[in-house]
């Protein structure tokens, strides 16, 4: 992970690139964010109606878009706003995806969050053990990260292993199974009053050493 530096709680900010399912074509990403507090708005220079959109690109392309049913519309900033989405039908598999939110009041923009990565994992086959390796950058500080396996004989994920660092080597496998793996992220603002820790867990990646 890359920390973008220290921020000042002046702007929209992302809590949530949460990997909900991972596929080719219909995977989901949960996405979760603060609105910038109040008396960072000037509501008299900028009244309403306001408007909050999520604006996406793949990691590895330069154009953002916006996502058209992400809009919410609210008559005063004070209200109580509606700030989670989740993004579907994705290839969660292949792609990173990064995101921001952009506050508008009378379809002008005045605010918009730093951008946030999905953590996305690759798996590479070695002897008998496999590398995992894991990227994304975020306006938070990840500072640890947890490795899940799936177990084959329950379903379920467990857990294997905690680092702070990007990459993890699983040893000791049998050279003719499938294993496949995710990464849950743990991370925070270092800002008191934003919610902390962070949870984000990457897309699932599968591989046979």
């Amino acid at each position: 992970n890359e920390f973008c530096g220290v921020l000042s709680y002046d702007l929209p900010l992302m809590l949530n690139v949460d990997v909900l399912k991972t596929d080719t074509s219909l995977g989901e990403i949960f996405l979760r964010w603060t609105k910038a507090p109040l008396q960072s708005i000037d509501t008299i220079a900028f009244p309403g109606p306001y408007t909050s959109i999520v604006r996406t690109k793949e990691k590895n392309k330069t154009d953002w878009t916006y996502i058209s049913d992400s809009k919410r519309d609210f008559e005063f900033y004070q209200m109580v706003w509606d700030t989670i989405y989740t993004h579907s039908r994705l290839n969660t598999s292949l792609n990173q995806y990064q995101y921001s939110i952009e506050i508008q009041a009378s379809n002008k923009q005045i605010s918009s969050s730093d951008s946030a990565d999905m953590l996305f994992l690759i798996t590479e086959p070695l002897d008998r053990s496999i590398q995992l390796k894991w990227s994304g950058t975020s306006p938070w500080n990840n500072y640890q990260y947890r490795i899940f396996i799936l177990n084959s004989a329950t379903g379920v994920f467990d857990s294997v292993g905690i680092t702070n660092v990007t990459n993890y080597v699983a040893g000791s496998l049998s050279n003719d199974s499938l294993y496949c793996y995710y990464i849950l992220s743990e991370g925070s603002y270092g800002i008191s009053t934003v919610e902390h820790p962070l949870f984000n867990r990457s897309n699932i990646s599968c591989t046979q050493p």
